[in-house]
This record gives C-alpha cells, structure tokens and sequence, in this order.
C-alpha cells in the first residue's frame, strides 16, 4: 500500500507542475517573476513556482526563509547557467534529486551561489556534456550518484581548497580546481618502459586532439592515456580549439633507481598526508607488481613487475621509507602483508584504505620524530583551525609569515584575518618546518 501511495503522490505533483508550466505559457513573452500569485500548491502543501529563467522552484509546507527551498526543474534552453539564490522571499538551499529528468537541454556550465547547502543524489545524472560546475563552500552534502552518467575525463568540480565538494571530488574520481580557467595536468616527465598514464584536463570546452611526436617511444590515445614503450623522447601535444600545447617527455628503462623516483614525484608526492602516501603506495603497488612471482627482492618487484608477497612487501616499505614512514612485512591469515605505522597506531596496509579508523590527516615532517597533522589548513575569513603535532611537545614555537592574512598563537591555534595565503612555520632545537594556510572569502 505504501509503494501505491508514493505512486499516486508522484502524480499529483505532475499534475500541479502541468498546471503552472500552463501559466508559464501564458506570460510567454513578459518578464516574469514567481510571486505568490503564481505559486502552485500540491494537495500535501508543498507549492512549486517558476521564474522567467525556467527555474521551477519546490517549497515544502512550513518553509521559512532561512530553511529555504530547492531548484526542482529547469525549463530554459541555456546551457551555461547560474543558479538563482532566492525565490521570493526565499533563500534556494538545495538542489532536488533527480532534477536532470526535468532539464529540458544538456547543460555544459553551472555556477551554484554561496547559500545552496545540499546537492541531492542523481541531481546532475547523464548530463554529458557538463564540463563545470561551480559549488561553494556552503554545500555540505552531495549524494554518493549526484554525477552518475556523467563524462568524468571531460568533468571539473571548481570549488575553495577544503571544501566538501573537493572532498567528493577526490572520493569520486572528479577532477577539481578552485579556478574555472583551462587547465593541463601533464604530470612528471619521466615514465619507465611498460608505465601507462592519463594526462588530466579541467575545464575544458571541447575535447582535446591529442597527438605524439615519436609514436615508437610513446602513444597517446584520444582521451589523453599515454603508453610507454621504449626508451627515447617524444612531444605530446593536445589541440584544443586553435591553440596546441605541447609537453615533452622522457622514456626510461624500468629500474629500481628509475622507477622509485617516478613513484615518488608523481605518484606518491611530499605534500601528501601519511595516511594518503601509504595509501597511493599500496594502489601503486598492486596495479604494477603482481605477487605470484618468485622473487623475494624489492628490485625485482619494481624492475620486473613480479615477485612473491614477500618482495611485493619489501618493495612497499622501501617506497615508505623514503618519507619516514614506518612500515613493516608480517605474517598475514593467507600470506605475507605489511603492517604499517601513522600517527603512532598500526594498521594493515592492504586494508588501510576501506578503515573507518585511520588517521588521514598526520605528515611526517623534515624534523626528526615529528609529525603534524596536516601540512595545508584552508579556513574561511575570520575562521580559527589548530596545528597539532605528534613526537614532541616542548620547545615548539609558531610564526606566520603574514599576519594580515593569519596568525598563529604559541599552541599553533590559526585564526584566518584575510584573504590570502600564509606559510605558518614551527621550529624546535633549531629545526624548522612550514605549513601552508589558504583563507577563503
């Protein structure tokens, strides 16, 4: 009975939506505005009204102000859009499920305004020709499919630095940026015989041509995936519209040598927390060497791609010393595995990723025995966020290297004074070591 119901509520609200796209049709033509005149009220309370952009807006019953309401269609024909921050006297919070069912033209451009706080799930589903969307640091909530069916090689989310929708992005495999401009990612210039890589382009209009100079040395196909085959040199370049940017790249035999110092600049990089490049290391790891080798040597493991677990584990921990960051082979149920050590707890390295527990915020510093819990803070003006560190607790002083935008007290409490960055250092028995802080609007 209750599968029924829902059914036949669904079909009042398209009932009411057909009467007010009715209305629309009459003041096709004049400039219009959703008043309270025009609002179309379901039999539950909740009323629906359109404005002269297209935008149909829900209104649930016993909405205020400040508790707002949600786009709930669009009815227009642009395809570069910015969502609207009021209805009324209301404040738009929220964008409805499903609302790419009720866009009645594929979207390329979205800019949300500050103000929106959730983004409901399959909000944006198969909508393949987005290629920006703009979300502020308000929203707080976007459903796990709020993209599903979208292009995610031509997809960027532009969002402030620490904000939840960067955090979805980085969940989801989404490009992000904090900035709308074109942007390359060409990565390291370095790969290693055999290695395969994806050239990132954000906020792109139109698909890239790509194409290679030495095809013998290095391919590319047309969603910019590059292919190693032998050593050598080769010029990658990507046309877009009627400019072509060029990168040069360099090919190497598979090393140990080699192949650490590409995992390391390009696949496990400093400005990762502990939690982040253990975790990229053990990806690394298990997309490149297969453990039903015979080898027990790391060397083998990282030049030949193969070895036994146990070499697959000595070839973890070397890529894990190079940060200082412990790591350590132990017997596992089935096989050998490795244990490794963040922020002072110990988890399994294999797991570490799906662990509800572990620590992603600590960084091994340049400091001997010294960790912090991040190395970049992004706050919002007038904001305050702490740098705490682990292994040592005495003679630890802080300093900001601009007061107008932070400033950092003894405890290493920040408290964001303007827009800006600022390099906050702490120093003990001589040493030194810089975080980043950014503050937002």
């Amino acid at each position: 009975m209750k599968f029924r119901k829902e059914i036949i509520e669904k079909k009042k609200i398209r009932q009411a939506m057909g009467i007010l796209l009715a209305v629309t049709m009459l003041l096709a033509g004049t400039p219009y505005t959703a008043v309270a005149a025009d609002v179309v009220e379901d039999t539950d309370g909740t009323a629906y009204a359109q404005d002269a952009e297209g935008f149909v807006y829900q209104i649930p019953k016993g909405a205020t102000t400040k508790k707002g309401c949600t786009i709930y269609m669009y009815t227009g024909s642009k395809t570069s859009v910015t969502f609207p921050e009021k209805c009324n006297a209301y404040t738009v919070t929220g964008i409805g499920t499903d609302l790419s069912q009720l866009i009645l033209t594929n979207l390329c451009t979205v800019k949300i305004p500050s103000g929106y706080t959730t983004i409901e799930n399959l909000a944006f589903q198969k909508q393949t020709q987005l290629y920006r969307i703009e979300i502020p640091a308000s929203v707080k909530t976007i459903g796990k499919d709020a993209f599903a069916g979208c292009n995610r090689t031509k997809l960027t989310i532009v969002t402030p630095y620490g904000s939840a929708a960067e955090t979805y992005a980085k969940a989801n495999g989404i490009h992000y940026s904090s900035q709308t401009s074109l942007q390359i990612q060409p990565g390291y210039s370095k790969l290693y015989v055999g290695e395969n890589r994806q050239i990132a382009v954000l906020n792109a209009s139109v698909t890239p041509v790509w194409k290679s100079s030495n095809n013998s040395v290095m391919s590319v196909d047309a969603e910019g995936k590059l292919i190693a085959k032998k050593s050598g040199t080769a010029k990658i370049t990507a046309t877009i519209g009627k400019k072509t940017y060029t990168y040069p790249y360099t090919v190497v035999t598979r090393t140990q040598k080699n192949v650490l110092d590409i995992i390391w600049n390009h696949y496990v990089t400093s400005g990762m927390s502990d939690y982040e490049k253990a975790v990229a290391a053990q990806q690394w790891m298990q997309q490149n060497v297969s453990p039903n080798g015979t080898s027990v040597l790391a060397q083998k493991a990282l030049e030949q791609g193969k070895a036994n677990y146990k070499g697959f584990c000595e070839a973890y921990q070397l890529i894990m010393k190079h940060y200082g960051i412990s790591a350590k082979v132990v017997n596992g149920k089935k096989h050998m595995e490795n244990s490794v050590v963040i922020a002072g707890k110990k988890y399994t390295a294999s797991t570490l990723e799906t662990s509800a527990n572990a620590d992603k915020t600590y960084t091994t510093t340049t400091i001997p025995g010294l960790a912090v819990n991040r190395v970049t803070m992004v706050l919002s003006k007038g904001r305050t966020g702490t740098f705490k560190v682990i292994g040592q607790s005495k003679g630890i002083t802080w300093s900001s290297s601009n007061t107008k935008v932070a400033v950092v007290n003894a405890s290493g409490k920040v408290t964001a004074k303007g827009t800006g960055t600022a390099k906050v250092t702490l120093k003990v028995n001589g040493k030194t070591f810089a975080c980043t802080v950014c503050v937002n609007p």
